[in-house]
C-alpha cells in the first residue's frame, strides 16, 4: 500500500547538494496556495563552510512543493489527484477482494466524509463500484472496475516516465548516492519524534 506514497516521497531534487555562494541569501518560491508569503532563508553556510541544515530542509520542502504542483497540473485534467491515486492503488493491491470506505480513509489519511467525496467522484467516472455487503447491509464494499484498473496502470506508467524525466541529468552513481540520502532522511524522520522535544515558545525577556 505504501508504494505510491514512497514513490512520491523519494522524488527529491539535486537542490539539496547544489553549491551556493556562502554570502547568498535565497527567497523560497511562495506556495501555490493563496495568501502565503514567501519564506526568506538565512545564509546557506555557517562556520566551517558546511551547508546549514535548516536551509537545506527548507529548500527540500520548496522543491517538493513545486514538484507536487507540477504533478497536480499534469494529472488534474484527467480527474486524478493524490487521494484518488492512493485509493485506486489500494483497491488494486487487495483485488479481487473489495475494501470498505473506512479502511480506505485510514490508508489514505483523510476523514470518512472526505473519502465519501472521493469515492463519489471515482464512481461517477466508472473507476470503482460500490455494493452493500450481503451479510451486513451496513457495510458498503468498494471494488476497482476494469476501467479503473486501466486508468491506474496507465497513470503508474506515466508517473514513472515523469520521474525519469525529473532525474534524467543524474548519473548512475549520483542516483545511487541520492537513494542513500533519501533512505537516510526517511529513517531520520521516523526517529525524530523520539529524539526531539516538543517545541515550546520562549517567554519574552523582561
Amino acid at each position: 500500500m505504501a508504494g505510491p506514497r514512497r514513490a512520491v516521497r523519494r522524488v527529491f531534487t539535486a537542490q539539496l547538494t547544489r553549491p551556493r555562494n556562502p554570502d547568498e541569501t535565497i527567497a523560497v518560491m511562495p506556495d501555490a496556495r493563496p495568501n502565503l508569503p514567501p519564506l526568506r532563508q538565512p545564509a546557506v553556510t555557517r562556520a566551517g563552510g558546511h551547508h546549514a541544515a535548516d536551509q537545506m530542509v527548507l529548500n527540500l520542502f520548496d522543491s517538493l512543493g513545486r514538484f507536487r504542483d507540477t504533478i497536480d497540473a499534469l494529472y488534474a485534467p484527467a480527474g486524478l489527484n493524490e487521494h484518488k491515486f492512493y485509493v485506486l492503488s489500494s483497491l488494486a493491491a487487495v483485488a479481487p477482494t473489495p475494501s470498505v470506505a473506512s479502511e480506505l480513509a485510514r490508508l489514505v489519511g483523510i476523514t470518512r466524509s472526505s473519502m465519501t467525496d472521493v469515492l463519489d467522484d471515482l464512481e461517477g467516472r466508472g473507476w470503482i463500484e460500490r455494493r452493500r455487503d450481503s451479510a451486513d447491509r451496513r457495510l458498503i464494499r468498494v471494488s476497482l472496475t476494469a476501467t479503473g484498473e486501466a486508468v491506474l496502470r496507465s497513470s503508474q506508467q506515466h508517473f514513472a516516465t515523469v520521474c525519469e524525466e525529473l532525474l534524467r541529468d543524474m548519473k548512475p552513481a549520483e542516483r545511487a548516492r541520492f537513494a542513500q540520502i533519501c533512505a537516510t532522511i526517511d529513517r531520520a524522520t521516523h526517529e525524530l519524534r523520539q529524539r526531539m522535544p516538543v517545541f515550546h515558545p520562549s517567554a519574552p525577556s523582561p
